[in-house]
């Protein structure tokens, strides 16, 4: 019996081994696949921000030496990035050339909506948009969305006032 347990032990660990090696080498399949094709992912490898990262320092220490870079307003950047995630008809490249201007770059521009993971389909979430701060060195992801329908309503006495 003992020796039975000690078997199924082993098989046990062997495949949950298996398991966490499948899916890190199709979390990385997929990351390629949607690069490639161009798709948004949020899903960007270390490497692959790291590069864009070390890209948009050098781009924006060139410009900032040639005086092309505003100086860094926070509020200012803040409501650019909300115009772009609640604004259906804004001209996002307009906005995106804008941040640059503040020395905050978009690493992925894309406008596809994501799919929720709510039982009810009713609400709709558009693509995280990551963006650099080349003048802070930080990193800030927004998301926008909105509800289909009314069924938010019933949440009301949720709310606080």
């Amino acid at each position: 019996m003992n020796k039975l347990r000690k078997i199924l032990s082993y098989l046990l660990v062997f495949v949950l081994m298996m398991n966490l090696f499948t899916l890190s080498i199709s979390a990385e399949e997929n990351t390629d696949y949607n690069l490639k094709s161009n798709k948004g992912s949020v899903y960007f490898s270390a490497k692959t921000k790291t590069n864009f990262k070390n890209t948009k320092d050098k781009e924006y220490n060139t410009k900032l030496k040639g005086g092309k870079i505003k100086k860094a307003n926070t509020k200012k950047i803040e409501e650019l990035m909300l115009e772009e995630i609640s604004s259906v008809y804004a001209d996002k490249k307009a906005i995106y050339s804008s941040l640059e201007s503040y020395g905050c770059y978009v690493l992925n521009p894309s406008s596809e909506e994501l799919i929720t993971f709510s039982s009810s389909s009713d609400v709709t979430v558009s693509t995280p948009t990551i963006y650099y701060n080349a003048y802070n060195k930080t990193w800030t992801v927004t998301c926008g969305g909105y509800w289909k329908n009314m069924n938010w309503e019933k949440d009301k006495a949720l709310l606080v006032t």
